[in-house]
């Protein structure tokens, strides 16, 4: 997952010239955490915030925290998976999850 990960993330920042518009949202509404914004609330802002502090104000952290998110996401789902159908449905789900590229397709948000 780490490789796709990497993967996804080096070929959308070859191939976007500009940051989405709600990742330069993200990157100025970090600057003063509130507790919500006027169009989103304020959990990704929070996320993303110690991020900000470590790396600095970049596009990149926005999409790796993006990353770290929809990882996450689809281990909570492999592991619900395994358990309730066992490793072989597992296995399938993932690849089925991988393959969806609204989960993949847009890491930098």
């Amino acid at each position: 997952m780490a490789l796709w990960a990497v993967t996804w993330l080096c070929v959308l920042s070859a191939l976007h010239l500009t940051p989405p518009t709600d990742s330069v949202e993200q990157l100025t509404w970090v600057r003063s955490i509130e507790w919500g914004y006027h169009k989103h609330p304020p959990l990704p802002t929070m996320m993303i915030w110690p991020l900000v502090q470590l790396f600095g104000i970049h596009e990149w952290v926005v999409s790796a925290a993006g990353a770290l998110v929809i990882c996450g996401a689809l281990v909570i789902s492999w592991r619900l998976v395994r358990e309730l159908a066992g490793s072989h449905f597992a296995a399938l789900a993932m690849l089925g999850s991988l393959s969806i590229t609204y989960y993949s397709g847009r890491l930098d948000f």
